[in-house]
């Protein structure tokens, strides 16, 4: 079992050092109508979970120092966010620094650094885009990890976005995104990633922001770790097409609207019984149904990678709902549902196993309340349950988390 990352004073003091310089980016005097060149925010938290490693009804963790189903785990985070104008570019940062620790299953504690650095440019009045870094990094969910082991998942994200305005209603787009995801636990290394992607496309821009895109990408996925199966050990890369149309509404004082159709080609040079091809696409709805009430709609399908003996990637289909009322300007009430389909494809024919592709129904019911104390102080609270059904043995499950945060702003 790898060493649990730890927080240190000295790693602490790096946070806070980095924000002081930080800070300094930020002119004092600035006016109230301007963007803020620099936001600090600070918090802790504190969650219950009933059922930490999603174990199905009677089942108890093994071979841990506790054979407890539920845990305490509490949050502190650190955040810094810059907006520095330069010229007509534009530099941004956002900047995390969070570390959790658990009451029983302490071998679970981690820190994690995530961030994103972009630069806005624009060269004359027909070329623009960005340019950007990201780093995401959490504690892998039990939902998906089928053992009591600590792994902590790290995705880097480089992209480049580009613009030319062809004529003032029609653009050309085009761009690039390479991504790297790396697992701190051993035994989940055959699920890293490197993946390459080219995009291109034309899309027509109204006066009020509304635009329809049509697009194609090209991607190219590696596993640098190849998959035993069977005896042998297999290359699992792939190669993947997909050609989509994109339509955004701008908000329009009580509804905005973004949806994506596509069709998605998944090809495994060698394992093609892993292939995949077939419609994919999301659709999001924001409506404001009166001046307190709103609504959120999402409903998507979509592939992901997923490596095992029998699977190689899952299809996800979920719909979620999610109302929200505006109690008054300080204090705001969200709940949300959603249900999700999760077919785990690409048996190839040589695996014997005896077992069928997985098949689970997951579904999520949460209720969240937040209270802006006053304009630097955030208190959020909520609960929520989930569960899953599965034709695989031991993977249903039923859940409930309660979680409580405080924060604190400072721009």
């Amino acid at each position: 079992m790898s060493t649990p990352a730890r927080v240190t004073a000295s790693s602490i003091a790096s946070a806070l050092a980095a924000s002081v310089i930080l800070a300094s980016l930020s002119p004092a005097g600035a006016r109230a109508d301007e963007p803020r060149l620099l936001t600090l925010t600070a918090g802790a938290g504190l969650t219950f979970d009933s059922n930490l490693f999603r174990l199905p009804a009677g089942e108890s963790p093994t071979g841990l120092n506790s054979t407890s189903r539920s845990d305490f785990w509490r949050d502190v985070f650190l955040g810094a966010d810059v907006y520095k104008p330069i010229g007509r570019q534009v530099l941004r940062l956002d900047l995390n620094v969070s570390t959790s620790h658990y009451d029983r299953y302490s071998f679970l504690d981690y820190t994690a650094f995530n961030g994103l650095a972009a630069f806005d440019w624009r060269v004359g009045s027909q070329f623009s885009g960005t340019l950007s870094y990201a780093q995401q990094q959490a504690l892998s969910s039990f939902v998906d990890n089928h053992t009591f082991e600590r792994n902590v998942n790290t995705a880097r994200i480089a992209t480049s976005e580009n613009e030319y305005w062809l004529l003032p209603d029609w653009h050309l787009t085009a761009g690039w995104t390479s991504t790297n995801v790396t697992n701190s636990a051993e035994s989940l290394n055959v699920d890293n990633l490197d993946e390459h992607a080219v995009d291109a496309g034309i899309k027509y821009l109204t006066y009020r922001d509304n635009y329809v895109r049509l697009s194609w990408r090209e991607a190219w996925g590696y596993y640098p770790n190849e998959q035993f199966v069977a005896g042998s050990f297999f290359d699992n890369r792939y190669e993947q097409t997909d050609v989509a149309l994109d339509y955004y509404q701008a908000p329009t004082g009580a509804s905005q609207l973004t949806a994506r159709l596509a069709y998605t080609d998944r090809r495994m040079p060698n394992l093609p019984q892993r292939n995949f091809s077939g419609p994919t696409g999301r659709l999001s709805w924001d409506w404001l149904a009166t001046g307190k009430l709103g609504f959120d709609l999402v409903v998507r399908r979509e592939i992901s990678s997923y490596t095992d003996l029998v699977t190689n990637y899952v299809i996800t289909s979920a719909v979620r709902f999610a109302p929200y009322y505006l109690v008054t300007e300080k204090v705001r009430i969200d709940a949300s549902y959603e249900r999700q389909r999760r077919d785990y494809k690409g048996d190839p024919d040589f695996v014997v196993t005896g077992q069928s592709p997985e098949l689970d129904f997951l579904n999520f019911f949460a209720v969240t309340a937040s209270w802006d104390i006053t304009r630097r102080w955030k208190l959020t609270g909520g609960w929520q349950h989930s569960s899953r059904s599965s034709n695989v043995e031991g993977y249903d499950f039923s859940d409930q988390t309660v979680f409580t945060t405080l924060q604190y702003k400072w721009d």
